[in-house]
């Protein structure tokens, strides 16, 4: 499949588009989606505390962290 050459100045500019309409959230979504070619449930679904690099010894609930250190490695 033959993908389609989109210049970054377009990509920005959907970018400003998405932040008069939703603010700096679909700003954001926009240029995620754009660099990471993520689908949408995979954007929807990502949530800054599993993208902290602290994670998950940032997490305010101490039985969480600690079921997720245990499952995913860390401190």
């Amino acid at each position: 499949e033959k993908k389609n050459v989109v210049l970054t100045s377009d990509l920005h500019q959907l970018a400003e588009n998405a932040r008069i309409v939703w603010g700096e959230t679909g700003y954001v979504f926009m240029l995620t989606k754009a660099y990471t070619g993520m689908r949408l449930g995979e954007l929807f679904g990502l949530r800054r505390e599993f993208c902290h690099p602290y994670w998950p010894a940032s997490d305010p609930d101490a039985e969480r962290r600690g079921e997720s250190v245990a499952r995913y490695g860390g401190d």
